[in-house]
């Protein structure tokens, strides 16, 4: 599977080919040790408005680092109509 380097977000297509679950990461290197962890996937990197993500918990789900953004996935839509900018392929992991 090949991914573009960069694209804006599509409701449709971004429910049909990524995973139900969605893992608003709040660092890159965190997001990054859970690529590495489920060899497969795309780490992207993207901006969300700030104004929009001050309604939702951050969750600490480990060290310092493992932060995560508390969003219910009945808002993804809504989420992704408040990103700025592209989302960028940051990397990748593929499975043996």
């Amino acid at each position: 599977m090949s991914c573009a380097s960069s694209w804006k977000p599509d409701t449709k297509r971004f429910l049909l080919d990524f995973p139900a679950r969605l893992y608003p990461v709040l660092n890159e290197e965190y997001a990054t040790l859970e690529g590495k962890a489920i060899k497969g996937r795309y780490v992207t990197g993207f901006a969300v408005k700030t104004s929009y993500l001050a309604q939702f918990p951050i969750h600490k789900v480990g060290g310092t680092m493992h932060t995560e953004s508390g969003i219910p996935a009945e808002k993804l839509a809504e989420f992704q109509q408040n990103i700025v900018g592209l989302i960028e392929a940051v990397s990748e992991f593929r499975g043996k």
